[in-house]
């Protein structure tokens, strides 16, 4: 199923962004726009 791969894809693009935000944060810096 493509759907349900896609969401799955889509959580972790979130997941992976909030961890960065919390460790640039955590140390200090500025959280950086992607692209």
């Amino acid at each position: 199923v493509q759907g349900s791969r896609e969401a799955i894809l889509d959580a972790y693009r979130d997941v992976r962004e909030r961890l960065t935000g919390r460790i640039n944060d955590l140390l200090g810096h500025s959280p950086q726009p992607s692209g």
